[in-house]
């Protein structure tokens, strides 16, 4: 025999929102689910109002009105079942609730403190005035334990309408130390596509994408392609059980979604089959089918065991006054928590103990936590790395850690630099591309803060200044349009920079302006003592010297005139280019008209000429109104009546005469104009003393002339209110305590391959060097030469000429007799002594007395 079931019957006011459907469809699958299980022992019966989320007035003039028509009715409500998610919907629904006593069980988004109207309940309304929260509601909690997990320092958090996320701006990262970014998804993919890029100018490469799976797809194809390099993050969630795919050709994403629990897959596969419960998302369908169910048969236990209040009061809204809000003892607390009705999805859990139920109650689902690779536009692989737990504050369960790790983004800076050595020194074999004391440094400090970077060198040269419609250019633009992280190099701090971008602390001792200048040498020659002496001179010194071959007597006093006067000369001669007036100072470069100068185009050291410039002009227009000003007394005026001018003009004329001596582009334009310089065109140049002091270590034709002035330090540069700038400080700090940033000056300037091996100013003397008197010695080497060769010739002529030969009177009478007079006077010669033969005739000589013989020729 069956035993009989009482049924009881139970009012219910259903209040659903605009556009929460599946509350409404899955509540209805609920009502049917009741109605077709008589072993349920109840009969539900509800109205409906649905009013709109930003509407408050009508949407509690709705209620108010369906309520008193119940009552008129006698259809006292036991419970009001509420699925407003949040804003002024959910809150006209609290503070109806609580003001007439009604027992509610709300399914509104909210932690503790979230529903402002039920924040200060009693203790009896705290017992039937009950929220669970949903799952989209808890499901974004794993955003936190991701980025807790995987030690995320800035993230955005894009979401779509179908998660609430107005109530976790504050709440959802709170105490942890992320940059974060919490927005709607844009309207479309053009609008999403500059959503992205500006979020990536805010230097956040953590991309979080909460929503439909048609969501996630349109966001991820909206991204340029280089957002899915190594150095971004991308984290989809969503409550749909579909797959990811995306028309997008190589990116891996990790892809959270929830997932039935395994003792309640059969009865969600019943419920969808046999009650048609097919909506989805499947898990929010599946919760407000518990929540409904659940809600109705707590009110059916409290009617089974009489615990529901005899005679109990309902007001109207008319009725209640602000004073005479009714407390009912009605525990719906207990017999909701302890209902044997089996989940659907996943099982509830609710706050315990010290922990309060509003807020902390919500069903207690698992996420699968995958990444998806996909190429292509298809998904071609997926990989389950771990799950996580619904909850606040769970931490996530890894399976899969190395894998895992992989899924970060790495933090890769971009570092925008000019080429300066040696602080910067392109080398295309460097792991960078560049190296120098700026790579050395920012890599020391990338192994303090722990991140990578990519370098590039800026298109126009220049490190920044601002022109007068106050445009920016070089690295600070870089770093104005968030194109930028770092700025590296030789830069310098100065005060219009620190009003659109941000300094660390000084890397670099102060530094300063100071002058470039060729280093002078004199002209050596082996002839110069030649140069002495005009031409005309020498000319009348030679044509007289051949002429005292013929006077050696008076020679010897004109020679010793000479010789004093040209001695005179020369010493003066190799001594004036010692009596020459140099450059030592910016004061003796702004005296001397023969000298050009200028600082390179858009330096710092133009803008401070430039500046300097206005400021005495700004003065000297201060200094002639108040001379002119007619307001003043006579005696003040007076005072004020002066000759000259007071101030100085020194650097509005250096500043006319750079501009038209031409400012160079570039570095190595003005060395090279430096170098070129002659002494009727010369030029110096004006820069950052590091830059010349690198300059003359490198070369031995050039120098520095000065002192440093107008002295500014060198550090790195962020983003405005960037991050970076604390995590440098304390880096570069740390270097400077273990003194390696001396050691890198001492790498980058003191090593010998970069030395130039130039004469040591020490090593020089003012004696005559052999260039300038060599060719004194080349005279005399020539003048040996002439003398060989004269010699030679003397001694040819005087070796081969035929000489005469004496004979005796016989012999000439006999050559006489025979008329061979010819032959006789081609073979002999005579001489008062005797008879010479002649070379090859043998004859004999003979010495008969001197009167024996006649000589003739």
């Amino acid at each position: 025999m069956n035993e009989t079931i009482k049924v009881l019957s139970s009012f219910g006011v259903f209040i659903n929102e605009v556009g929460n459907d599946i509350a409404q469809k899955a509540f209805e699958v609920a009502i049917g689910y009741i109605k077709k299980n008589p072993n349920l022992g109840l009969s539900v019966e509800y109205t409906l109002v649905e009013g709109n989320r930003t509407d408050s007035k009508g949407l509690l003039e709705s209620i108010c009105t369906t309520y008193a028509a119940n009552l008129q009715e006698n259809k006292k409500p036991h419970v009001i079942f509420d699925t407003t998610k949040t804003g002024v919907s959910s809150e006209t629904v609290k503070s109806l609730s609580a003001a007439l006593g009604i027992p509610t069980i709300s399914a509104s988004y909210g932690q503790d403190g979230d529903l402002r109207q039920w924040r200060e309940l009693s203790e009896k309304k705290k017992a039937y005035l009950l929220q669970v929260n949903p799952p989209a509601d808890l499901l974004t909690e794993v955003v936190r334990s991701i980025v807790i997990y995987m030690n995320i320092t800035n993230a955005a958090i894009l979401y779509d309408n179908s998660f609430v996320v107005d109530h976790k701006y504050k709440a959802l990262l709170q105490n942890i130390p992320t940059r974060h970014v919490i927005t709607a998804v844009a309207a479309n993919k053009q609008a999403i596509s500059e959503q992205i890029t500006k979020l990536r100018n805010l230097d956040i490469n953590n991309y979080f994408i909460l929503g439909k799976i048609e969501s996630v797809k349109l966001v991820l194809e909206s991204a340029k392609k280089e957002y899915f390099e190594r150095n971004f993050a991308w984290h989809a969630i969503t409550e749909a059980k579909q797959d990811l795919t995306a028309a997008i050709e190589n990116a891996t994403v990790m892809f959270i979604r929830p997932s039935p629990d395994g003792k309640s897959k059969d009865r969600l596969g019943t419920m969808r089959t046999t009650y048609n419960l097919k909506y989805e998302p499947e898990i929010e369908s599946a919760f407000y089918f518990d929540l409904a169910v659940r809600t109705f048969l707590s009110v059916k236990q409290i009617l089974q065991v009489g615990a529901w209040p005899p005679n109990m009061k309902y007001l109207t809204c008319d009725e209640f006054d602000g004073t005479n809000s009714p407390e009912h003892t009605i525990d719906l607390k207990s017999y909701f928590v302890e209902s044997t009705e089996l989940p659907t999805y996943a099982p509830f859990e609710f706050g315990k103990g010290n922990v309060p139920f509003n807020g902390y109650s919500f069903m207690k689902f698992e996420a699968d936590i995958n990444a998806v690779t996909i190429r292509g536009g298809a998904s071609v692989s997926t990989k389950l790395l771990g799950t996580w737990t619904a909850g606040l504050n769970n931490e996530l369960k890894i399976a899969a850690i190395e894998e895992m790790r992989n899924m970060t983004a790495d933090i890769v800076y971009r570092v925008y630099t000019v080429v300066q050595p040696p602080f910067i020194i392109r080398d295309e074999s460097a792991p960078k591309g560049f190296r120098g004391y700026c790579i050395d440094l920012i890599d020391a400090i990338a192994e303090i803060v722990k991140f990578d970077y990519e370098i590039k060198e800026v298109e126009d040269q220049k490190f920044g200044s601002m022109n007068e419609k106050g445009e920016w250019n070089g690295v600070v633009r870089k770093l104005i349009d968030k194109q930028a992280d770092i700025g590296l190099g030789s830069m310098s701090v100065m005060a219009e920079r620190e009003t659109v971008i941000d300094f660390t602390v000084p890397y670099y001792d102060l530094v300063g302006i100071t002058i470039m200048m060729v280093l002078p040498s004199s002209p050596s020659s082996l002839f110069k003592f030649l140069t002495v002496l005009e031409t005309n001179v020498w000319l009348c010194i030679l044509a007289a010297y051949f002429f005292t071959r013929l006077v050696a007597a008076t020679w010897w006093l004109f020679g010793f005139i000479i010789i004093a006067s040209y001695t005179a000369n020369l010493a003066a001669f190799l001594t004036v280019s010692r009596l020459d007036t140099p450059i030592e100072s910016l004061d003796d470069l702004a005296k001397q008209y023969k000298v050009l100068y200028a600082p390179i185009n858009g330096s710092s050291a133009m803008t401070y000429f430039e500046r300097m410039a206005d400021i005495e002009r700004r003065f000297y227009e201060i200094w002639k109104d108040m001379s002119l000003n007619d307001s003043l007394s006579p005696v003040e005026r007076s005072k004020l009546a002066v000759w000259d001018y007071p101030v100085s003009d020194k650097y509005t004329k250096m500043w006319q005469a750079m501009r038209e001596a031409g400012l160079p582009n570039t570095l190595e334009e003005a060395v090279a104009r430096v170098r070129n310089s002659t002494n009727s065109a010369g030029f110096a140049f004006l820069g950052d003393a590091t830059d010349i002091r690198y300059q003359v270590l490198t070369s031995c034709d050039l120098q520095m002339v000065g002192e440093e002035f107008s002295r500014k330090p060198y550090a790195l540069a962020v983003q405005q209110g960037s991050p970076l700038k604390d995590q440098f400080n304390n880096a570069i700090l740390q270097l400077l305590n273990k003194r390696q940033l001396e050691k890198f000056k001492e790498r980058w300037w003191k090593k010998d391959d970069i030395s130039a091996k130039c004469e040591k100013p020490e090593d020089q003397s003012d004696g005559i060097s052999i260039q300038n008197i060599g060719g004194v010695f080349i005279v005399i080497f020539v003048g040996i030469g002439m003398a060989c060769i004269t010699l030679a010739f003397e001694f040819w002529y005087y070796k081969l000429r035929k000489t005469p030969k004496i004979v005796s009177n016989d012999e000439y009478n006999k050559f006489s007799k025979s008329g061979d007079m010819a032959t006789m006077k081609n073979n002999i010669s005579f001489g008062s002594g005797g008879l010479i033969d002649p070379p090859g005739n043998n004859l004999k000589s003979r010495h008969p007395p001197a009167n024996n013989f006649r000589a003739r020729f």
